[in-house]
């Protein structure tokens, strides 16, 4: 999966596992883990879809969780 900024500047490509629901997302959603003032994407949930895809924790990531609580932040998509 390749994920850019905007101005498609910035690129990453990233290898993200599968994951599943019981029930289909009803909405198309990302999911976000929050560390301070910082957001990792956790998740990408597709709308009618019960799989959805689950990145894995990075190195930095894994570091700010040492020093803040975390808290998901839900934020749903839609097409432009």
């Amino acid at each position: 999966m390749t994920i850019e900024s905007a101005d498609r500047k910035v690129v990453q490509m990233v290898l993200p596992n599968a994951c599943q629901a019981l029930e289909a997302s009803t909405k198309t959603k990302l999911i976000f883990h929050r560390y301070g003032d910082r957001y990792f994407l956790a998740q990408v949930w597709i709308a009618g879809n019960v799989r959805g895809r689950e990145f894995p924790t990075s190195k930095h990531e894994s570091e700010m969780a040492m020093d803040y609580p975390t808290q998901d932040v839900v934020v749903v998509a839609t097409l432009r």
